[in-house]
């Protein structure tokens, strides 16, 4: 019994501490994704990815444009990811000519100067 009761309060303290507060990262980066680029197709963690893929799919609204792109800091660098097709496929959602390529300010990354794309800092190209 003391075994299942340590596995039960394990289960809750990831689900405590890990999943939910990266459930809500995640919502809260979907409803501020109109402010990063106007197609609302990209997604910006500004401190790290959270787990996004997990909780993308359940917290998308139906009839929003799809998530295309996640840029993300990890390893103090800016990586950006495609959205793929469903959780644990490697096809990814865009489409050449079905949906909208990465914006300019996006593909343009490396012609920046200064290093700022949409507010953030310590971007590298």
């Amino acid at each position: 019994m003391a075994l299942v009761g340590s596995e039960f309060m394990e289960t809750l303290r990831y689900l405590n501490d890990i999943w939910l507060p990266a459930r809500e990262t995640v919502a809260e980066v979907i409803s501020k994704r109109f402010e990063v680029d106007p197609s609302g197709r990209i997604l910006l963690f500004l401190n790290g990815g959270s787990k996004w893929k997990e909780h993308l799919y359940s917290l998308e609204t139906k009839g929003s444009p799809a998530i295309l792109y996640c840029l993300h800091e990890g390893d103090s660098e800016w990586r950006i990811k495609c959205v793929p097709i469903e959780d644990g496929s490697f096809i990814s959602r865009y489409v050449p000519k079905r949906n909208i390529p990465l914006s300019s300010n996006i593909t343009d990354i490396h012609y920046h100067k200064n290093g700022v794309v949409y507010g953030v800092q310590r971007c590298r190209a």
